[in-house]
């Protein structure tokens, strides 16, 4: 159980670093995009600013395999019971 735990809070340590990656891109005036297009995955250019999803969606399916990683140990852990 406290090797889930650990994993959880990386995971969402992961996505709340994504959502930093995707607000801080937002916000800052981007003037080499075309680097950021090219070191990160799922990253567009709307309108002046860039948009990258990469980071939150490596997090996001982090922490969905925990989460059902979780869920099977907990439901085994009941049938043993």
């Amino acid at each position: 159980m406290l090797a889930l735990a650990v994993a959880l809070g990386f995971s969402l340590w992961r996505v709340v670093a994504g959502v930093s990656d995707l607000v801080s891109t937002l916000l800052i005036d981007n003037g080499d995009a075309a680097y950021l297009k090219a070191s990160q995955p799922l990253t567009w250019e709307v309108g002046q600013r860039v948009l990258t999803l990469g980071n939150l969606f490596r997090g996001l399916i982090e922490l969905a395999v925990v989460g059902l990683i979780a869920l099977i140990v907990l439901r085994r852990s009941r049938t043993l019971r």
